[in-house]
């Protein structure tokens, strides 16, 4: 899983460690200040927070997991921190900057690495690849050194247009790479997916031209915009670093890619947003154009190894539509979640569920197509006047986890359940649990007292991992038979909680 923000989502930094074990969860679910209200009857036990917390202002970005059940995170920080604290690799990084991380399966700190990152950067997303590396993406102006003091030690420039950097990290926290991919006027979105074939892959948009590096070339391939609008690139390396393909989607508006996902016959299927009309697969057998049945509608595309056009859909109704996250499913299934205003309609074979409603408000909706590219289901999971940047992942018996942040009253799976959620103080956190056939299994809220924003999640075989931002503290489900509170670590008007929830059948 990985997913880049085209609006920005949250940032993170982790410091000292504290374990929270949770009871068994019974059947209600938080509802802010009002005491808990029925967000289903989970048959799951919700196992550990993990706090996180620096002296400064720190926030999240992404989470990826390894095989082996250790992950990696990645995010900012604004002044001293210190990760693993009281741990033997202990780590302390002394001014403002940029960390990535690995911990084991068992939440101990095995690296951490930092850089310094000027205000204006930012960390899009986190990529565990199957030879153990992990590899990080983010946009950036001006130069950041990467390594400093190894041996592959390098620094990279994003030239006028602003730059996307890629770097890559060995299993043991050594530098592996790193490379700019630049634009002649600029290039944003840094969505990471591992590879099935080895090695990853990149989307986002970009304007003007495009240059794209890899182990033995600084500029081993180029691309140029069709206009003067925002057209969106998926590029894929090997196992060796070497770019092995990329492709151009291109049209009359500023279209970008939010997420890729690894297919296992070495393609991916990539998700994004445009306005107007659509080109993919231009000149291939499957050349396909999309429109627009308003502003911004949603494409989700498949393709193969050699990254020609399988298929392209369209999602979309008469207002602009996002999507925001997505993961790939069991049996080379791909789910995806974002929001829309006035209804959306999703294409391909069409089940009756396929068309959303509007609401009146804002609706995040969470959708599953099938590896040939038909809706298998789509669900309205929450409706509200806002609802901000939702994180999806996909757990292994095929359930679809959603997390976001919600602003004033909110219906939870408006069509079925219809529970209300009045947040207690500001914004709060939702997470929601839907079956494999689409069906909604359960929900918690987390709360504090002023900004509570889950940001990244991801499924961990029958556990979820979920980095949230908190202001001071965050509890789980207030008022409910799981309720626990987790403190902020340090002075920091921000906290970070990494929590997890293992789904036990």
């Amino acid at each position: 899983m990985s997913s880049s923000r085209a609006r920005r989502r949250g940032r993170w930094a982790a410091v000292a460690v504290l374990s929270s074990v949770l009871p068994a969860c019974g059947g209600g679910g938080g509802g802010g200040g009002g005491g808990p209200v029925s967000l289903g009857t989970p048959t799951h036990t919700a196992a550990a927070i993990l706090d996180l917390g620096g002296a400064g202002t720190d926030y999240a970005e992404d989470v990826a997991r390894f095989t082996d059940g250790s992950f990696v995170v990645a995010g900012s920080h604004d002044a001293a921190i210190t990760l693993g604290a009281g741990t033997v690799n202990e780590t302390t990084f002394a001014t403002a900057g940029a960390y990535f991380a690995r911990y084991a399966a068992d939440r101990s700190l095995v690296w951490a690495r930092d850089v310094a990152l000027s205000p204006s950067a930012w960390l899009a997303s986190a990529c565990a690849l199957g030879d153990g590396r992990a590899v990080f993406a983010g946009q950036f102006p001006g130069s950041i050194t990467f390594g400093e003091g190894e041996v592959n030690e390098t620094t990279v420039t994003a030239g006028a247009g602003g730059g996307v950097f890629v770097v890559g990290f060995e299993a043991d926290g050594d530098l592996s790479f790193a490379w700019a991919v630049t634009a002649t006027v600029g290039v944003f979105g840094a969505a990471l997916s591992p590879r099935s074939l080895g090695g990853f892959f990149l989307a986002g948009g970009f304007e003007g031209t495009l240059t794209l590096p890899d182990a033995t070339a600084a500029s081993a391939s180029t691309l140029a915009s069709a206009g003067t609008l925002d057209d969106v690139y998926l590029a894929a390396w090997d196992a060796s670093d070497e770019l092995v393909g990329v492709r151009q989607m291109s049209g009359p508006g500023n279209a970008f890619a939010a997420s890729v996902a690894p297919m296992t016959d070495g393609g991916a299927i990539v998700a994004g947003a445009f306005p107007g009309t659509l080109l993919l697969g231009d000149g291939e057998t499957n050349e396909t154009t999309l429109t627009s049945a308003g502003g911004f509608d949603v494409f989700v595309a498949r393709v193969g190894p050699n990254l020609d056009l399988m298929w392209a859909r369209r999602a979309g109704g008469p207002g602009d539509d996002a999507v925001d996250a997505g993961a790939g499913a069991p049996g080379d299934g791909f789910a995806f979640a974002g929001s829309f205003p006035n209804g959306m309609t999703f294409d391909g074979l069409l089940p009756a569920a396929a068309t959303l409603p509007s609401s009146g408000d804002t609706t995040l909706y969470v959708a599953r197509y099938t590896p040939a590219g038909d809706v298998a289901w789509v669900r309205a999971a929450a409706s509200a006047a806002f609802l901000r940047n939702p994180g999806l992942g996909v757990l292994t018996d095929g359930s679809v986890g959603l997390a976001t942040t919600m602003f004033g009253t909110t219906t939870v799976d408006p069509q079925g359940l219809g529970a209300t959620v009045e947040p207690a103080d500001g914004s709060e956190g939702l997470f929601l649990q839907f079956a494999a056939d689409g069906t909604f299994a359960w929900g918690r809220t987390m709360t504090g007292p002023d900004t509570t924003q889950p940001q990244g999640v991801v499924g961990a075989g029958l556990e979820w991992l979920v980095t949230v931002t908190v202001v001071d503290r965050m509890t789980w489900n207030p008022g409910g038979p799981d309720a626990t509170t987790a403190e902020a670590v340090g002075t920091s008007t921000d906290g970070q909680i990494l929590v997890l929830v293992p789904n036990v059948p």
